[in-house]
Parts: C-alpha cells; structure tokens; sequence
C-alpha cells in the first residue's frame, strides 16, 4: 500500500516543497532551521519596554484618593486618643425625663438615709405604746359589735313590718276594691215608687228588685215614706244571697218638711247582699230609693 506525499510550506518561497519520508522520520535542513532561530533570537532582544513610555491615565484614581484623604482627616479631627480611658464626650442629649447629676445625688442621699433610718431607727414601738395599740383595737371590736347588734335588731323590726304588711295586704285590697278603685261614684235607684205591699212582704219582691248587691259599693243610703205608720226590718246576706239573717228594724219618722210615715237610714260598710220587708200590721202604699256608695 503506497503511502500519500506529505508537503512542507517554505518561508522564504512560500511555495509546497515536497517531503520525503524515510522510515518515518520528518528530514529538515539544517540551514533554514538555524536562520529562523537567529531571526527569533534577533526579536527577542530587540524587546525594551520602559515604564515611562506607557500612558496610563490616573485622573479617575487621582479624584478618589483626594476624596478618600478629606474623609481620613475628618476622622482624624473626631479621635483624640485611641486609649477608651481618654475618650471624652463633649454633648450628650438626654431623653425626656431622663436622670441629670443632680437628681442622682439626691437620690444616693435618700437611700442613704432610708439605710441608716434602717440600720438605727429614730422611734421604735414599746411594750406601752404597743398595748394601747391592743386596748384600741379591743375598744374597736366592742364599738362594732354594739353595732352589729343594732343592725339586727333594726332588721328584726323591718322584717316585723314587712310581715304585717304582708298580712294586711288583703285587707287594703278588699279596701281598694270596695271602693271601686278609690274613685268615688254613686248609684241611685227605686226599689219600690207607690207599690202595695201587704204586710209581712218584701219590698222589693213586690217591685222584682228583691235583693240589693252591695258587692261592689261601700255605703248603703235608703229613703222612702209609707202610706200608714210601721216598720221596715232589713236583712243581710255575705253568702251571695243564700241565706238572709236579720240585721235592724226602721221605725217611720217625720221628716223636715213634717211629713210622717217616713225612713232615712245610712248603712256603712255594708253587707254583700240587702233586703227589706214591710211590717206595718196593714197593707200599704210604700215609695223606696236605695243609694249605693263605694266610699
């Protein structure tokens, strides 16, 4: 197998110059290598560079350092010793309400005197001064429960009270209820105007007004006249008409004018229920109002 030719570049030409190889070894003249490493050598003496022919511009570093100097000085100026023992303040502000000097004397001054008032106090309790303290304290105790007594007796008569008006308390409002609510009204009524009524009869059963509820009103006022002289007994009732006890007899009267065979009669606190019957011995011609009161 044939190998391909293999080209050289020559320096001085710069044409191909064709290479034989031998046993695989690269042939240079000798001639040429020697001049390419004088013409090297050559240069590299040539080669003086001086440090004064190279322009650097410095402006930009020049305007720092000048800065950087300023601000050195300044620092310089404000430090006057390196030695902390040395370092002197020349103003401080202090925060609002902040301890001056002298109010940290005054008040050093006051623990010292409070130490010593400890240390070697000026009064001290004695054993008299100390039992009047207790006689008082005894004196104290006595005066409160003096007091305490007091209390519970004014709370025993309160509750005495309160009992009793618990106890009335029905009472008032059958007071308030029999009078209608406090407000005062009257109620007029005939119970019997120019009726014949025989003897022994109820007044009202011979009107159809039997019975009189007392119920709601306090006072009962009856008024009438009869045509002979007699009498008129009432009875009363608590059981809602049930049952009539006998209470009075009204004798006829004379009246202001002179008239007889008249009755006028004012009942308090009257009974639930009232009814009249004539005893005259006679028939007779009976007229009879009856008033209800709640006061």
């Amino acid at each position: 197998m044939s190998s391909s030719p293999v080209f050289a570049v020559d320096a001085s030409t710069g044409g191909k110059v064709r290479l034989l190889a031998t046993s695989n070894k690269l042939h240079i003249r000798a001639s040429e290598l020697e001049t390419k490493l004088d013409t090297l050598n050559t240069t590299c003496s040539n080669i003086n560079v001086s440090v004064g022919d190279v322009d650097v511009n410095t402006d930009s570093l020049e305007t720092l350092q000048t800065a950087g100097n300023a601000s050195m000085a300044s620092v310089d100026g404000k430090i006057t010793a390196c030695d902390t023992g040395a370092v002197v303040v020349s103003s401080s502000a202090l925060p609002t309400g902040a301890a001056t000097s002298a109010n940290q004397n005054s008040g050093n001054e006051s623990l010292a005197d409070i130490l010593t008032e400890l240390q070697t106090p000026s009064a001290l309790a004695t054993e008299s001064t100390l039992q009047d303290v207790y006689t008082g304290i005894d004196d104290v105790n006595m005066t409160v429960g003096d007091v305490q007594t007091a209390v519970n007796d004014v709370d025993s008569s309160v509750q005495s009270v309160q009992s009793e008006i618990q106890t009335n308390g029905s009472k008032l409002d059958d007071i308030v209820s029999n009078t209608a609510g406090g407000s005062p009204s009257r109620s007029t009524s005939t119970l019997a105007s120019g009726v014949s009524v025989a003897d022994g009869v109820d007044i009202g059963a011979a009107s159809s007004l039997e019975n009189i509820d007392m119920s709601s009103h306090k006072t009962l006022v009856i008024s009438g006249s009869s045509s002979v002289s007699g009498s008129i007994e009432m009875y009363v009732s608590n059981d809602g008409g049930s049952t009539y006890f006998f209470a009075e007899s009204l004798w006829s009267m004379s009246n202001y004018s002179g008239s007889v065979n008249t009755w006028y009669k004012v009942i308090e606190n009257s009974p639930e229920m009232v009814k009249f019957k004539w005893v005259g011995g006679s028939t007779s011609t009976i007229s009879f109002d009856v008033c209800k009161q709640n006061w």
